[in-house]
């Protein structure tokens, strides 16, 4: 799998994810076979097909990450404008 993906790079073609290598090569190996696993009709559409939700998940979770990062940085930003979010006893309980 690692020489199809370096292949991509080395032709100058757009570098393939590993999702797009597990579909490529899924559809070829015997392994299920051997190890006597029975695959429920899978087509290379439906392995196609779960590596394109493979990317999309993967880029839902990039996306959540950066708002995740976004949300840290403001919240230290904040903080420190605001002299630290530490709070004393007193002002825990209510009292001055």
């Amino acid at each position: 799998m690692e020489a199809i993906m370096a292949a991509s790079t080395i032709e100058g073609g757009v570098l393939k994810t590993p999702a797009q290598v597990v579909a490529e090569v899924l559809p070829k190996t015997t392994f299920l076979r051997n190890a006597e696993l029975k695959t429920k009709g899978r087509s290379i559409k439906s392995v196609a097909a779960a590596a394109a939700r493979v990317e999309e998940l993967e880029s839902e979770l990039d996306a959540e990450r950066q708002a995740t990062l976004d949300l840290k940085k403001k919240t230290r930003t904040h903080g420190e404008a605001n002299g630290g979010f530490r709070i004393n006893k007193a002002e825990r309980n209510g009292t001055s």
